[in-house]
């Protein structure tokens, strides 16, 4: 992988940034005058004035090389502009008509764009078994209740979740999508329609069917049926040859410089592969604003663009839910409809405000999402009265029985349960636990005040989540926004796991210190002679103790140095692999090792005492626990 590392300095960087931000486009409009905060921006000069006011310095502050900002309303593209370099090796400035960023997962908005032309052409039905339009493959019968289109683009469907193999560094080594999906479809692990979970291969799956249905490839029937009709000639999901000097560089920056992201190829490519301009992109946000309609163009129906926008699902009716596509967002009393993106190197973030007429699309070519974070917030706090359509009346605290019950560690139900990723499911535990004052703690940090029995408002926000019981008055979920989080049992925590593998880790170092320090010791008042048979069952419990001890710190230093598992996109790196021998070698080993301790053990020939046993036992217990964690075999 190509690495390219740039130092820039901090002066020069952010005066470039103000002297050189680049193509800033000042649309026409009838509207004038001051802002109106309940109408959204009126005035195209104060809208630029407070872009200016921020975005570069908070690009500076978060080493953000180039971002692009459009705001489309009326029908029309009402204000774009580019900030920073599309390239910092070129010094080739952002430009919203020409620059292409890679908008992840906001592609899969295109995708489900797609599985709506085909309903409203009554191709398919969006609650039909998907099983009955696949020939390539099924999707297993683990539940009784099916999955349909509905629940592919609402991410309900109940698919684990398995980034190993998303994607190929090289374009020759991509699958046919049906071929990739065969092989690598995660089994299912709930029924669907119960919970969201974000799922890239569900969304891919929902372009798959797109080509199963039309007859083309997934990639032309987007040409053909959403790019050409909105004139958007300047994106594609496909490697965009015709426009490679326009591609914007992705960055990461680490240790005072910026590395170049090499360009790398989705083998789920409907979820995360679209490759747009700004300009672009505000033509489809304009069609979804009015009606499916941009210029000349029509994509959609007016009435399937409204039923694509509605609420679909929802944990709960007092949070924000799923349309198919899009996530809702209660702001300061307005519902938008977002959608956002994050690949290494890149990030970017879709709004729209239906019942304003107004659309904002921003990207940029690092990936720190708190950018785009900070000009969503800054933009609603700054065009719209505040308010909060979500709320509800306090009931009482009094009402909210037995706070304790609430306590405990949660987890997001987005890990993967079904391969070697389960393991970094650690890292997505948290604590909700209850102050004196009657309030709810999460992380540490977020005051969360009880207005119901199972509501609680966020006491800076407002913002309110539910829990929900399980029965008997035991509480198994919390609901925050579309997300859910499962309540953890006490062996599922970290504290426990960190217990079982930190005494295990003595017991091995013991074992190797034992092996190691001669013939002749005294351990729990068993003296070990030099005889052959105690030799050997020495030997064989020392280089079994050594295997494990050498898998936990391969294990330890995997979990500890990887802040994310993206090189896992690409498949399991060798040195991986090369780990996950090492259980099975400890298998072998302990196997041995209780069939030499029976066979001396009733022979009498020597007294087995409780040291090896409790080597033994242990080492069977760690297995177990690496089992539990899918590290045993090549589970990927």
């Amino acid at each position: 992988m190509f690495h390219c590392r740039l130092s820039v300095p901090k002066l020069a960087f952010i005066l470039l940034i103000h002297l050189c931000a680049s193509s800033a486009t000042l649309a026409q409009t009838p509207d004038s005058g001051g802002v109106n905060l309940s109408a959204g921006p009126n005035d195209i000069r104060e809208l630029e004035t407070f872009l200016d006011g921020f975005f570069p310095q908070t690009m500076e502050e978060l080493h953000v090389p180039g971002a692009v900002f459009v705001l489309v309303r009326n029908g029309e593209i009402f204000f774009k502009k580019g900030y920073g370099f599309a390239n910092l090796e070129t010094r080739k400035l952002v430009d919203p008509d020409k620059t292409i960023f890679r908008i992840a997962s906001v592609s899969k908005l295109i995708t489900v764009t797609a599985v709506m032309q085909l309903h409203e052409r009554g191709l398919v039905n969006l609650n039909d078994d998907v099983n009955d339009y696949l020939e390539r493959f099924e999707i297993p019968a683990t539940f009784p209740q099916p999955i349909t289109f509905a629940h592919l683009i609402t991410h309900t469907a109940g698919f684990d979740d398995n980034r190993i193999g998303l994607a190929t560094q090289n374009e020759e080594d991509l699958l046919p999508l049906g071929d990739f999906l065969a092989e690598a479809l995660p089994p299912r692990v709930r029924p669907p329609g119960r919970e969201y979970s974000y799922s890239r291969h569900g969304i891919a799956l929902a372009g798959y069917l797109v080509e199963v249905v039309s007859g083309q490839t997934f990639s032309d029937y987007v040409e053909r049926n959403i790019l050409q009709p909105l004139g958007m000639t300047r994106s594609t999901f496909r490697f965009p040859r015709n426009f490679t000097s326009d591609l914007a560089m992705g960055y990461s920056y680490r240790h005072r410089a910026y590395d170049a992201v090499p360009y790398y190829y989705f083998q789920t490519g409907p979820e995360a592969a679209f490759n747009t301009t700004a300009t672009d992109m505000a033509a489809f946000m304009i069609a979804q604003l009015h009606g499916g309609v941009f210029e000349d163009g029509r994509i959609l129906a007016e009435a399937t663009v409204r039923f694509m926008q509605a609420r679909h699902f929802a944990h709960d009716t007092r949070l924000p839910g799923l349309a198919y596509g899009f996530y809702e967002r209660f702001e300061n009393g307005e519902r938008a409809l977002q959608h956002g993106g994050h690949i290494p190197g890149f990030v970017s973030r879709l709004i729209l405000l239906p019942e304003k007429d107004i659309g904002l699309f921003m990207a940029c070519n690092n990936d720190r999402f708190k950018l785009l974070s900070t000009v969503t917030e800054r933009f609603f706090d700054h065009y719209f009265s505040v308010g909060d359509s979500t709320a509800v009346q306090s009931t009482g605290a009094g009402k909210v029985r037995d706070l304790s019950r609430f306590s405990g560690f949660y987890r997001t139900n987005e890990y993967s349960r079904s391969s070697i990723e389960k393991i970094f499911s650690l890292r997505k535990q948290f604590r909700i636990s209850v102050t004196d004052e009657g309030n709810l703690l999460v992380r540490g940090k977020q005051l969360w005040t009880p207005v119901g029995p199972l509501i609680f408002r966020n006491a800076v926000t407002g913002e309110l989540s539910v829990f929900k019981e399980a029965g008997q008055g035991k509480v198994d979920r919390w609901y925050r926004k579309r997300f859910a989080f499962e309540k953890l049992r006490f062996y599922e925590t970290l504290s426990f796991h960190l217990a079982v593998f930190g005494s295990a880790a003595l017991v091995f170092l013991l074992g190797c210190l034992v092996w190691l320090g001669g013939n002749r010791m005294r351990i729990m008042n068993l003296k070990i002679r030099a005889a052959a048979t105690e030799r050997r069952l020495l030997r064989l419990t020392g280089v079994m103790s050594s295997v494990n001890l050498l898998f936990l710190s391969g294990l330890t230093f995997l979990f500890l140095s990887h802040d994310r598992i993206d090189e896992f996109t690409f498949g399991i790196p060798p040195f991986v692999i090369a780990l996950l021998t090492l259980p099975l070698l400890s298998i072998a080993l302990t196997f041995a090792a209780m069939v030499l301790v029976v066979k001396y053990w009733k022979s009498s020939a020597t007294r087995v005492g409780v040291y090896f046993v409790a080597l033994i036992l242990t080492s069977l217990l760690f297995l177990v626990e690496l089992n539990y964690w899918n590290l045993v075999g090549f589970r990927f």
